[in-house]
C-alpha cells in the first residue's frame, strides 16, 4: 500500500491600517493598528518623552486589541531613563496584572565613563607613544 500526502493551501490575507499620533515636537506619541477593516484596533503602542533629556524616549507600552481607537490591556512598557543624553536604564513593568504605574524591574543597565579619554591622554606611557610631552 502506497502511502500518499495530500497538501492543503489556503491563503489568509490580512490588510492593515496605521492611525499615527505626533506631539508638537514632530514625535509620534501613538501608534494604532487596525486590521481587515474593523472599527476597534488590533493593537496599540504609546510613547511618551523626556524634556530634559533633549526630547529622549522616556516611556514606551504596548498594549492588546482595544474597542474603537481606545487602547486595549497592557501588555509591556519599558521605561528609559537618563544621565543627560546618556542612557543608563532601561526598566520593565512586570507582575501579574501590568499598570503604567508599575511595579518596575530593570532590565539593562548602561554604564558610561566621561573621564575615560582623560584617562587616556594623561597616561604618560601613551602620550609617549604618541608623541606627545606632558
Amino acid at each position: 500500500m502506497a502511502a500518499t500526502q495530500e497538501t492543503y493551501t489556503s491563503v489568509y490575507n490580512v490588510s492593515e491600517e496605521w492611525d499615527y499620533e505626533w506631539n508638537p515636537r514632530d514625535q509620534m506619541t501613538r501608534a494604532i493598528k487596525y486590521e481587515n477593516g474593523s472599527s476597534n484596533n488590533a493593537g496599540s503602542v504609546s510613547y511618551e518623552y523626556c524634556l530634559s533629556c533633549g526630547g529622549a524616549l522616556s516611556k514606551r507600552y504596548e498594549y492588546g486589541a482595544g474597542t474603537g481607537s481606545a487602547a486595549g490591556t497592557l501588555l509591556s512598557g519599558l521605561r528609559y531613563e537618563y544621565d543627560g543624553l546618556n542612557l543608563l536604564r532601561v526598566d520593565e513593568i512586570y507582575g501579574a496584572s501590568l499598570s503604567e504605574s508599575g511595579p518596575w524591574r530593570i532590565v539593562e543597565v548602561s554604564t558610561h565613563r566621561p573621564g575615560l579619554f582623560v584617562e587616556e591622554i594623561s597616561n604618560p606611557v601613551q602620550n609617549k607613544e604618541i608623541g606627545i610631552d606632558p
